[in-house]
């Protein structure tokens, strides 16, 4: 996404690169028109040089006649027409080339300021776009560790209570048989007894309450740094206050949290991940129709406001 001040400044730069190529083909057309004005003016200097010597060597000595004065004026008006003519055009180019050359200078000048400014406007530009970009990918990951890492806090719950109330009921079911005093009782009270301890067993190695209790931990951190993540997306992004230095920053702020929760968070089931992949679907697929849903009002309430033009004629003026 390239920015209004990157846009205005690469449009700018454009402007300028045509600009200085008008001005550099005009000094070159000048630069080319002057030495053939030159010349012409040296031509018809050499011209007037060679008509007055050869008509004063042809009447040397020779009384000359009234005609000869005559056409010899004429040749002369002819010559001095033309290299008036010359020495006027060559006198506008002159005063034209500082100008034209002052001109391009200013252009120029004004362009190799604009690089360095453009160049370091793209390269913030980029790293924009590298932060917006790994923010998105890291809200995603963020949310998903979090939906599945709530899922196996559920499932190891379940396991918790199924446990802990099947110990429950066995222990009831044991004590009462005992206190029965009933030799068949007896029996399946020892025999739940038995299903007790495996139970207990199987409570103690397999500790669902602290799974549940350490994926609920880390559901809610990853929950935590997927709204973090949301900021800096939809707020610090959106606005632009802060340099790309300082998003950058925090951008390597969550990533070291991200990677220090990844580090300490308990291992998911792949099923888990694969339920936490369609739910995120699910998100993205709802924040598509809100957009579509905003824009469509945006579009409607901006069709109100435009006033329809009048379809009724006005009625013709009196004629008297």
């Amino acid at each position: 996404m390239v920015t209004d001040t990157v846009w205005e400044m690469k449009s700018k730069k454009d402007d300028l690169l045509w600009e200085i190529k008008q001005l550099e083909t005009e000094f070159q057309m000048l630069m080319e028109t002057q030495v053939n004005v030159a010349g012409k003016v040296r031509f018809w200097e050499s011209k007037k040089s060679d008509a007055v010597t050869s008509f004063q060597e042809e009447h040397k000595g020779k009384e000359i006649s009234d005609e000869d004065k005559k056409r010899h004026k004429s040749i002369l008006r002819t010559i001095e027409s033309e290299l008036a003519g010359s020495n006027t055009h060559l006198l506008k180019i002159e005063k034209k080339l500082p100008i034209v050359t002052k001109n391009l200078n200013e252009k120029r000048k004004e362009l190799n300021l604009l690089e360095p400014a453009l160049s370091k406007a793209l390269e913030e530009e980029k790293i924009f776009e590298n932060v917006s970009s790994i923010s998105h990918k890291l809200r995603k990951d963020a949310h998903i560790s979090a939906v599945k890492h709530g899922l196996a806090a559920e499932r190891w719950g379940g396991y918790h209570y199924l446990l802990g109330i099947s110990a429950t009921g066995i222990s009831a079911a044991v004590g009462a048989g005992i206190i029965a005093n009933n030799p068949s009782l007896v029996l399946v009270a020892g025999v739940m007894s038995l299903i007790l301890v495996i139970v207990s067993a199987v409570s103690t190695f397999l500790n669902p309450e602290e799974k549940s209790s350490s994926h609920y931990e880390a559901g809610n951190n990853f929950r935590v740094l997927a709204n973090k993540a949301e900021v800096l997306i939809d707020i610090d992004l959106v606005l632009r206050q802060k340099s790309c230095e300082e998003l950058a920053e925090s951008l390597k702020q969550l990533t070291n949290e991200r990677d220090e929760l990844v580090k300490k968070s308990p291992r998911v089931p792949n099923r888990f991940h694969k339920l936490a992949l369609k739910d995120w679907a699910e998100v993205t697929y709802q924040e598509a129709e809100e957009i579509i849903q905003e824009s469509a009002s945006g579009y409607k309430e901006a069709k109100e406001t435009v006033q329809e033009p009048s379809t009724e004629l006005e009625a013709p003026a009196d004629v008297t």
